[in-house]
């Protein structure tokens, strides 16, 4: 393995993509090939054009000195192109990024069934329960789940990973020491203890916008297969991370949705375009079992029955559903959200929002004054139970 500081030097230089700084390698081999090299050299193999060169600077390797003393203060491993924990199967695809940075742990990825989990960050209800079973199944199964730590499916397939106690990957749009979107801090953490979160960034970098096609390419890059739960048609980023695991010859799966949920749309679309239909974890561990024996299990675990000799806890009777009784004192926005909450089960705001036809924002400001006024009370973040006696 070479030197690593030449390797994140070769990735910093400004002025080049990947594309271009793959010319470069191709022409001396290695990156202190590059290094030792002048600028116009650097220049010419490159085949920069004459705008492009205004932007290309000779960087002292100090600066890739000072980046991997931080990582190493910051506990942050970094891979290099040719470091044996590097994925092969990321190296497969066009152009990969020459140096991969990363919290917890460090494992080759091509020794696991890793399938990524995508979609849209403005989950339905629907949406967010199937993410988190997926995501649940998945590692109960033996596989490993990869997605983007974005809200919505992204974070929901990865905290049902974990929550079934699997093994779960993050790859970000920034560095890997800035937490985004920040609500997911605690998922960041969680990742950082008992999985893996990965960047092609240096540690510092912000989550700019263009950074997140590049992220959802090496999303794909390092899985067998994408997995795309619920996805709008249009510009949708799990749309491209599907485009770009079909074009890098991975497998492409959809969970079926309602044809009435816009939401949905993406991924029947997939599916009349030929993707693999997974209404089930099950659907998609078939498809790698036989590479995997040793790591996908035949079926999902059953839950462990209670020892014969202790008796069951005895269960208490389910609260009756009450029905609502109208108060003229409170306004028609007020009345259909009470109208839509139950006594007994708590519901999420999306899925009141979606049964009233109102927006999220309006749900939220009328639910606070209910719960204010005694009419819900709140359960977790996002869910609410109406009162029976407010």
């Amino acid at each position: 393995m070479s030197d690593v500081r030449y390797w994140i030097w070769l990735a910093t230089l400004p002025g080049l993509t990947d594309r271009q700084r793959w010319r470069l390698l191709e022409t001396w081999k290695t990156p202190q090939g590059v290094f030792d090299r002048s600028l116009e050299e650097i220049a010419a193999a490159a085949e920069l054009r004459p705008g492009q060169r205004n932007k290309l600077k000779k960087t002292p390797l100090s600066a890739a000195e000072g980046m991997l003393s931080r990582c190493r203060e910051k506990h942050i491993f970094v891979l290099p192109y040719d470091d044996p924990c590097y994925p092969r199967r990321l190296a497969d695809i066009f152009a990969p990024p020459l140096v991969l940075y990363g919290l917890g742990q460090r494992r080759q990825l091509d020794d696991e069934a890793a399938v990524a989990v995508v979609g849209t960050r403005k989950a339905s209800p629907y949406g967010v329960r199937m993410a988190e079973r997926m995501g649940g199944d998945l590692a109960a199964l033996g596989l490993t789940v990869v997605s983007g730590m974005a809200k919505g499916i992204d974070g929901c397939a990865l905290r049902g990973a974990l929550r079934a106690g699997g093994y779960a990957v993050a790859v970000l749009g920034s560095g890997v020491d800035v937490v985004y979107p920040a609500e997911n801090r605690e998922l960041y953490d969680e990742l950082c203890r008992r999985g893996t979160v990965l960047s092609a960034y240096p540690p510092g970098t912000k989550p700019d916008r263009w950074h997140f096609p590049e992220r959802n390419r090496i999303l794909s890059g390092v899985s067998l297969g994408t997995l795309v739960v619920e996805a709008p048609t249009g510009h949708s980023g799990a749309l491209l991370t599907a485009d770009h695991a079909a074009e890098q010859g991975r497998d492409v799966f959809a969970l079926p949705g309602s044809v009435e949920n816009d939401a949905s749309a993406g991924c029947l679309e997939l599916l009349r375009q030929g993707a693999l239909l997974a209404s089930s974890a099950e659907d998609v561990a078939a498809v790698y079992r036989y590479r995997f024996p040793h790591k996908i299990k035949s079926s999902l675990p059953r839950r462990k029955a209670a020892p014969a000799e202790e008796k069951p806890i005895p269960q208490a009777a389910p609260a009756e559903e009450q029905p609502y009784a109208p108060d003229p004192g409170l306004t028609a926005p007020q009345q259909a959200i009470l109208q839509a909450l139950s006594s007994t089960e708590p519901r999420l705001m999306d899925e009141v929002a979606l049964a009233t036809g109102l927006p999220v924002t309006a749900v939220m400001a009328e639910l606070t004054m209910l719960e204010i006024d005694g009419y819900v009370t709140k359960h977790g973040a996002q869910s609410y139970l109406r009162a029976e006696n407010p």
